[in-house]
């Protein structure tokens, strides 16, 4: 067999990849090209401090993504160190390092000259747009902004899951000193008013993922709404229970979060329609995640409750059909051929109502994804994605007209709100309602 057939199986037929054999003494040249890389994960490696410029710019310049998760960086002044010597990186993974910081050390940093001036310009711009700092222990958000306002000027995506961040006050960060001085010059003190303004702030700023985090409501994350280039929100995973939006704009829109295309809120304790009903609000929206929501599991009770009776004979017969085997088992009690035989019955019984409940719960999981998006596509008129699926223009219509069907009032259409009125204006009155048909069955009671 010469080298030619060394080959492995591609998923396309009649194409076969080949393997190139290289020695371990051409694979340890290859590695030694360390300026070539673009792309370095050191995660979970023991690293506790930077190395001073130019070792790491002299091996490392090309890298456009860097992972240093895990590791043992204890300081935001070290990463200032490694940023200025790798002037083209893109992307920054620094989960799980407990990052202390001191904004006097930090700003000294950054504004400090390189002894290299010929290699670095000394007017440092961090070019990293993408920052990945899951369980960095940053609950503090002016830590977050004082970061960014000095070091990630050109940040476009930070993720911030599972840092315990309660509220974001996305004005405040840290100042110079806790006792800076009182007679500071006045138009200092403007400079950083206006500094301090989101489109300064988070001017590139376009996804923020604050998953598993303890925000309570949208009112403490308000503030967000103001960044301007903000398109997508992650807040899967939190303890949101109410959705608040002030609907000052034209259309009754809102001017808060106006780009904002894409919002999650699966996993949260959102418990009334009215804030689903909110999120029509938001101008651009066009994608939702909306799982695991107590508003949500209520649809399937509700849906339930029709059939209770039936659930109640069935219920019944199976205590019946119960008792009488119990009785069966006491009358063979001396016969160990038919308790076996019963032993194996009663096991073939067990699985059977296993395999029972395991198809009542994949039938309620599918009952409540349907019902799901049965209610939230009418209340979000320019929503085009529900839970990662698409909404076809069938599916919008249907849901909608199920949604006249299920709360429109035809006999006084005064209590119809403006959702209601806005699908008729587009489907016309429903010739049966759920209210109509409920007034029908009492009239023919009578």
């Amino acid at each position: 067999m010469t080298i030619d057939d060394l080959y492995v199986d591609s998923t396309k037929e009649d194409i076969k990849i080949q393997i190139q054999m290289i020695g371990m003494n051409e694979t340890r040249e290859n590695q030694k090209k360390f300026i070539a890389q673009t792309l370095l994960s050191a995660s979970y490696l023991p690293i506790s401090e930077i190395d001073k410029f130019p070792l790491i710019y002299n091996n490392f310049k090309n890298l456009i993504e860097l992972n240093l998760s895990n590791c043992l960086l204890n300081s935001w002044t070290q990463i200032v160190k490694l940023l200025k010597q790798l002037p083209i990186l893109n992307r920054l993974h620094l989960c799980n390092n407990r990052l202390s910081f001191n904004i006097d050390e930090f700003k000294k940093e950054i504004n400090s000259n390189n002894e290299h001036s010929n290699s670095i310009d000394n007017n440092y711009n961090c070019n990293v747009k993408d920052l990945i700092l899951v369980n960095s222990n940053l609950s503090n958000w002016s830590i977050i902004s004082s970061i960014c306002k000095y070091l990630f000027k050109n940040i476009e995506s930070i993720c911030l899951s599972s840092n315990s961040i309660e509220n974001i006050n996305l004005y405040k960060s840290i100042s110079n000193n806790e006792n800076e001085n009182e007679n500071e010059n006045e138009n200092e003190n403007e400079n950083e008013t206006i500094e301090q303004q989101p489109q300064y702030l988070f001017p590139t700023l376009k996804s923020l993922d604050l998953a598993n985090n303890n925000i309570k409501s949208f009112n403490d994350i308000l503030s967000l709404g103001n960044l301007p280039q903000l398109i997508e929100l992650n807040l899967n995973n939190n303890q949101i229970t109410d959705i608040q939006l002030n609907g000052d704009g034209n259309n009754g829109k809102t001017n808060q979060f106006k780009n904002l295309k894409r919002i999650y809120l699966s996993n949260n304790k959102i418990n009334d329609w009215k804030y689903v009903d909110k999120l029509d609000e938001l101008q651009s929206l066009d994608e939702l995640s909306f799982r695991n929501n107590p508003i949500v599991d209520s649809l399937l009770i509700s849906n339930n409750n029709n059939n209770n009776n039936n659930n109640l004979n069935e219920n019944e017969i199976e205590n019946d059909v119960e008792c009488e085997n119990n009785n069966i088992k006491k009358d063979n009690n001396n016969n160990n051929n038919n308790n076996n035989n019963n032993n194996n019955n009663n096991n073939n019984n067990n699985n059977n109502n296993n395999n029972n409940n395991n198809n009542n719960n994949n039938n309620n999981n599918n009952k409540t994804i349907f019902l799901n998006r049965l209610n939230i596509i009418p209340r979000l008129s320019n929503l085009k994605k529900l839970n990662l699926s698409d909404i076809t223009l069938l599916e919008r219509r249907d849901a909608e007209l199920y949604f006249l069907y299920e709360n429109y009032n035809p006999i006084d259409k005064f209590k119809n709100n403006k959702k209601l009125n806005h699908l008729i204006s587009i489907h016309g009155e429903p010739v049966y309602t759920k209210i109509s048909l409920q007034l029908e069955k009492e009239e023919n009671g009578k």
